[in-house]
């Protein structure tokens, strides 16, 4: 009996898991225990996974982490999702360093910047609007001041 050696490259299932693992597109997704690179649909629901970019109508994320999310209405429970867009959001147990929404709905959610038209729940966020613009304003200030401050101390040392 002849043995074929076969490399990894020429496997067309590694071709296949591949192309499945690289992007699914569909109406109705579920993403279960799985890591997979871009997910796009209608109703799509993700648990115990990992996702890089997800884009869907109705969204559903539990125990899993996500690098962006596009949605119309996402609804996320213990969970890390790295960037958020949403037309409404609902978020229980929820970190999202940054989360634009419409309308935000939280029980114990972790923001570092919140641009959201209505907030409700309990969020707690580093940077709102308000608050980065006073951030820059202040940062301004300080800056402005320390200009000065070198400018006069030049001065000083020419004379």
């Amino acid at each position: 009996m002849a043995e074929s050696e076969h490399s990894e490259q020429d496997n067309p299932l590694l071709d296949v898991a591949e192309a499945a693992a690289a992007g699914v597109n569909a109406q109705q997704v579920t993403v279960q225990n799985s890591s997979v690179k871009q997910v796009e649909g209608g109703q799509v629901t993700v648990s115990n996974s990992a996702v890089g970019r997800l884009n869907g109508q109705a969204v559903q994320v539990s125990d899993s982490a996500l690098l962006w999310t596009s949605a119309g209405s996402l609804e996320i429970r213990d969970s890390v999702i790295s960037l958020v867009s949403a037309k409404e959001a609902w978020l229980n147990d929820a970190v999202t360093p940054m989360l634009v929404a419409g309308h935000v709905e939280a029980e114990e959610a972790r923001t570092v910047f919140l641009v959201a038209g209505h907030v409700e729940g309990n969020v707690s966020t580093l940077f709102t609007v308000k608050t980065a613009l006073a951030a820059g304003a202040a940062l301004g200030i300080v800056l402005l001041s320390i200009g000065r401050l070198f400018a006069r101390l030049g001065k000083r040392r020419q004379a």
